[in-house]
Formats: C-alpha cells, structure tokens, sequence
C-alpha cells in the first residue's frame, strides 16, 4: 500500500514517502489509535493494547469492554476517531517542515503543516542557530517546584508513568515559560533526557531550545506532536514527542504536558494518552478551588456521569461562573463564560438547583446546554466531597465536639454538660428537638467526643424509610430473601455500626414489629439478617432522636413501653432557634458559610426582621432564607431587609414595631461594647456609616466616645 502526499511548493525538496507494509513497526494502523474515553476505560479495567495488534482483536476487546461498562457511545466514540486519527508523518525536507497525511491523504487538522514552518521562522528570527548545543542555550532557572500545578499535577505524572512503564519514555511538565517542572520516566528515558538537557530547572522555550513540543505548544496553543528532524536544533532530532497546554482557571495556559522517547512505536497512541491525563491535570485545577465554592458535573447523558470526563463547572455561593474545564464549555451555552450567573443562562433558579442537590444528592437536572441541546448538571463540594455529605454536616457550626458548644447559648451548653457524662459509659443517649434543630449535628458532636471516633456514624431517619423496608435496611439481608434483593445481599445499616455508633433519627415513628426486633438486638448485641440463620455480635453506640413526646406514644400505644425504658438512658433537650441567645451569631456564621466570605454584613433592620421570625423549620430554615438572601445581593456586601423573603418580613409571628426597635437599640449597643467602643469597628460590622451609628446610639461626633481608641 501507498500513501500519497500532497503535492507540496517546495516539490523537488520532498522526499518521496517511504513504502509501508505488513508488520512495519513505524506507522500503526489509524484503527489502533484509540480515542481519550476509550483509554480512560482501558485504564480502568487495566487492559492494555499495543498498536501493531490485528484490528479484529482491537474490535473484539473494545466491543467487550464497553459491553462491561454498558456505554455503547464508546465503540461510536473510537470508531468515528480511527477513521481520522494520524498514522504516518511524511520524511522531513532540508527546512525541517514534516507534511502530514491520513489513509486518504489528507492533512492532519490537529497540526497543520505550516505550524512546523512557523515554529521555524520564530527561531531563524530570534537568531536561534542550527547548530547550537542546547545545554549552552540553556542553564537551570529558578522554579518554584512547590507551585500548586506542580503539586496538584504529580498523582496525575505518576499515573501516567505507570502505563508507560519500561517503554523508555520521559513524561515532562513545563509551566507557562518552558521551564521544566519534573521529569518521570525508567533509567533510559531518564538517561535520554539528561543527554538532550531536558532536566528540571531546564527551559525548553521555542527561543531557547527551538522548535519542539513543549515551546511550540506553548507558542501555538494547540496540542502538537514533533517527530524527528522537524525538531530545529540537529541534537534533537532523533527524539520524537509530544504536547498538550494546560488551562488554568482563567483559560489561559499555565503548563504543559508532554512524552517524548527515541523511538515512534510508544507513540503510536501518545497524543490520546496526554491530553487524556492533560485533561485529569485541568480537572485538578478546578477542583482546587476555595471550598466554600460549588462543583457541578456535566454530561450529555445522565449514565456517564462518575469518570474523569466530567464536565466541570465552578460556581460560586451566589451562582456566579468561576471556571469551567474543556468538557463543559463545550456543553453549556456559549455566552456561558466565567463571571456570568447561574440564572441568566438556564431555566431552573440557583436557589432550586441548590435545594435539589441537597435534597435528592445522587440525581442530576436537566439543563438547557450549547445550541438548545439538553445536558445534565449534578452538585457536589470541591475535594470530593459529595453533596449528601454536604447536606449531612450542618452549615452552622463546624463538625466538632461537645466541649465547643460550652459558649454560646446556655440550654445547649447545659445539654452538651449532661451529654458529655455519658461518653463511653455504654448509656444510650435520647435527643429531643423540634424539626431542624440540629439532632444530628448533636449527634455527631457526641461521636467524635467520645472514644468510639475512629469508628463509623451511621445515621438513620426511621420516618424517611418505607415500612417494607426498614427490616431489610435496619438489619441486612443475604442472598434470595426477598424478591429484588441483591445477589450479594446486605450488610444493613446496624452492623455497618459495628464499632461506632447508630444514630437512630424520628424514632418514634418506627413501626412496632420492628421495634420488637430492635429491643432485641440492644438486649443480645447481635444481629440476625433478614432469611439468615447465623447471627453477628455487634458492638455499637446507641443514640436516638425525636421529635415526638416517646411517654405520649408509649401511652397510646404507638411505642413500646419495654423499648422506651431501653432507650431512655439520658435525655436531653435542645432548644429551638427561637429560644436560641446566640441568633445573631448563628445568623453571621451561616452567611460566612454560604457566601464564602467574612466581607457580607447584614443591616441591623434586616436582621431585626429574622429575629423577628418563629422559625418553625429551625436551623435548617434559617440556613435556606439566608441562602436566598445571598442570592439576591446582586453582587453587594450588605444584606438588607429587602433581601429577606417576604413571607419572613413582613411576619408578625413574634414581634411588633416596638419590639423591632427595642431589639436593633439592643443590637447596636451590644457590637459596640463588643468593639470596646470603637465606632468605626462597629460600623463596619453593622454595614452602616458612622454617622448612622451615632444616630442610632443618640450621640453625636462631638461626644468622642471612640477618642482615642478609633485610630485605625
């Protein structure tokens, strides 16, 4: 077979392309260059396939493997990219230029071949010889080898090490100016670089080491692949590599990711290899954001949800775009870019989107993408941490332990006091509570105090479980007991405690039959799985929870008298939010929470209003009002009383005028006493002018309470 070049100017300067036949190792066939997504799954099913393997093989592995991970858009993704992937770089001419071709002879879209060419006129203009030895051109340079992309790519480089193990092939990152940041590689390749001065400290900028992968990626911006005497300087022109740039944030390229070796036969998939781990690289990044950001994942579908193709997109509190990597800008809207709002762009409000991820963690919402095509959003926190986690810690007060919630409110302090005699005395514990005001947030603050948190927190709402169910999610099951149970069967959520402690929430409305089964697991300390017949010590930590007075459902018949007396060790009380002497603190950590930010105040009128409130939902109430308030800011750093929702301000649950302005006197006269009398402190916590505050404490400038301790 023959591969026919197109005629280029320079016609009687190209060589004429070499034959390629059976088992030439120099130029892989187009069907074995697999797409990124393809050997993302590879990769995880550690299969790895060489170029030169007969193409019924190749099919035969890919078809099984998408068959594994039940994506057939994988097979269509490989098959539309072989028809098009490179396979054979024409020989250089004397100018270095290499022409590129496919099967039909056509150019490469990817490189043109007057990229090489442009990479040669910056050299000759930056009076870069031919000749010239790199390591004269080059000395080490000052790096900052700690630098969050060196940090954040080396799990990324390892990785990518790992699967080109004993190929004698140097992976390399260089950041924004050419300076290499590391070089991973076996004793050849390592061996090889240290002979062509691509060592760390090195720069291998265009104007310093010629036309090559990382300076010309640099200079072009797009992933290219240098082969042999495309190279400008004659030293490297037996190396072939290739590169792909990085993105930050801001998309702009902060780095870039290369391989390069001796040979072309590890190449044969290289491209696909970089900016797949590229792509890993870009995705760390982002991550990396401040925590109190939020991660939405894209997709085109909602079943390739959970692979290192992600689209990811950085929003902040208030639903402004901060980032988003290559798979997501290519989903969302193109008017779409960072610093724009969640609710310009897409139908479903941030609030909403926000509620939803809260409320049901694992689903994704459709949402209007690029050119009216639908896609799939899902939330999670930065660093992993996932949404139903999120929902799980309470966003008032950090997971801690019972010794910090000493300060504060007296009614739980004293609740803390009494919980905390109890740790590790095998007493169980009973939390009484209205909706929402914190049971479980007390509950982990018990485990984590107590010798048992090295264990598992297993918490579960009795009231949120089917009846049907609750046997099979309490106490596990094995395998057949129940029609649709998993081959596997389950651990069940008791045993999953072993070691730690149970957190049983709404207890009251758990059905009686199973209270009978739960009584006796705490009096036998074992558990017997639904259709089994062998039972499993456990060894737990019993807290439960209600909202509901037990001694009234006892009474009616609604709870088992002998489980009431089990479970009523200590008993203690938390106050609602109402009742709560420490609202205003509350009320300022939540919004620094939230907003990610200790620059928002909030007007002393507004937060007179929220004071003002009953707060039937509690905490969890609280927290969604301010959410929405934030919301509203429009980019502002004070939140007013017209940012509270209506239904909240204009409440006469609990107060009247005169009540609102006994509490905002109280309010101003508090934060400056706590700023020892420095008004302009207080002001500025307030969110109103000094002025303002002298009018509102009945003083004026002239009185110079802050006289001396103002000063800054």
């Amino acid at each position: 077979m023959m591969l026919r070049m197109p005629p280029h100017a320079g016609g009687r300067n190209t060589r004429r392309p070499r034959q390629i036949g059976r088992g030439d190792r120099h130029a892989p066939p187009a069907w074995a260059v697999p797409s990124p997504k393809t050997l993302w799954v590879m990769h995880k099913l550690q299969l790895k396939q060489l170029p030169g393997v007969c193409a019924a093989k190749v099919l035969k592995t890919f078809v099984e493997v998408s068959a594994l991970v039940k994506c057939a858009a994988i097979v269509q993704a490989w098959s539309s990219f072989a028809g098009s992937s490179p396979v054979y770089r024409g020989a250089p001419n004397r100018h270095g230029m290499c022409i590129g071709c496919d099967m039909q002879g056509q150019r490469f879209p990817s490189l043109p071949p007057d990229a090489i060419q442009r990479s040669w006129q910056r050299c000759r203009a930056a009076g870069l010889p031919v000749g010239t030895r790199l390591a004269e051109a080059n000395s080490g340079l000052p790096l900052r080898l700690d630098a969050p992309l060196s940090r954040l790519s080396l799990p990324v480089l390892e990785s990518l090490g790992r699967l080109l193990a004993g190929t004698a092939t140097l992976v390399v990152l260089a950041d924004a100016t050419g300076s290499v940041l590391a070089c991973l590689g076996d004793e050849a390749a390592r061996r090889m670089g240290t002979g062509l001065g691509l060592v760390v400290g090195a720069r291998w900028s265009e104007g310093v080491a010629g036309t090559n992968a990382i300076g010309t990626c640099l200079s072009e911006g797009v992933s290219v692949e240098i082969l042999g005497a495309s190279h400008f300087l004659a030293q490297n022109q037996s190396f072939y590599c290739v590169a792909a740039p990085i993105l930050g944030i801001d998309d702009r390229i902060v780095g870039v990711l290369a391989i390069g070796a001796a040979h072309r036969l590890d190449l044969a998939c290289g491209r696909a290899l970089v900016e797949m781990h590229r792509s890993l690289i870009e995705d760390r990044l982002i991550e990396a954001v401040p925590k109190n950001a939020w991660i939405i994942s894209l997709q085109s579908s909602r079943d390739l949800f959970g692979s290192p193709l992600d689209g990811l997109a950085v929003f902040s509190a208030t639903g402004r775009l901060l980032a988003r990597n290559r798979t997501a800008a290519a989903l969302l809207p193109r008017e779409a870019s960072p610093g724009c709002s969640w609710s310009e762009h897409w139908g479903l409000s941030w609030s909403e989107l926000l509620r939803r991820g809260r409320d049901f963690p694992l689903e994704s919402v459709a949402v209007s993408g690029r050119e009216g095509e639908v896609c799939f959003a899902r939330l999670a926190r930065p660093g992993g941490q996932s949404l139903a986690d999120a929902a799980e810690s309470d966003p008032v007060m950090p997971q801690r332990g019972l010794a910090d919630l000493s300060g504060g409110d007296g009614s739980l302090a004293e609740a803390a006091r009494l919980a905390g005699r109890i740790l590790d005395r095998d007493i169980p514990l009973m939390i009484q509570g209205e909706t929402g005001s914190g049971k479980e947030w007390f509950a982990r603050a018990f485990h984590v105090s107590g010798g048992r948190r090295q264990g598992p927190f297993i918490a579960v709402n009795c009231a949120a479980i089917p009846a049907g169910l609750i046997e099979a999610e309490l106490f596990g099951y094995v395998e057949g007991a129940f029609t649709d149970a998993k081959s596997t069967g389950a651990v069940g959520k008791i045993r999953e405690a072993n070691g730690g402690t149970l957190f049983l929430d709404e207890i009251g409305d758990m059905p009686l039959p199973m209270q009978a089964v739960l009584l006796r697991v705490l009096e036998t300390r074992t558990v017997l799985p639904l259709g089994g017949v062998r039972e499993y010590p456990v060894d737990i930590s019993l807290v439960c929870a209600s909202h509901q007075c037990l001694q009234d459902l006892v009474s009616k018949g609604a709870f088992r008298a002998d489980l009431f007396f089990r479970l009523s060790g200590m008993t203690v009380a938390l106050p609602a939010l109402r009742e709560r002497s420490d609202f205003d603190a509350i009320v300022r950590r939540i919004l620094v929470d939230e907003a990610g930010s200790s620059r928002i105040r909030i007007d002393p009128e507004a937060l007179c209003a929220l004071r003002a409130y009953g707060w039937p939902g509690n905490l969890r109430q609280l927290r969604n009002v301010l959410r929405l308030s934030i919301a509203l800011l429009d980019g502002g750093e004070t939140l007013r009383l017209s940012h509270i929702p209506t239904d909240v301000r204009v409440s006469r649950v609990r107060a009247t005028s005169a009540d609102l302005r006994a509490v905002q006197a109280r309010l101003v006269r508090e934060t400056v006493a706590r700023h020892r009398g420095n008004i302009s402190a207080a002001a500025r916590e307030l969110g109103i002018t000094r002025t303002t505050l002298y009018r509102k404490l009945g003083t004026s400038r002239e009185a110079g309470e802050d006289r001396g301790t103002e000063g800054t």
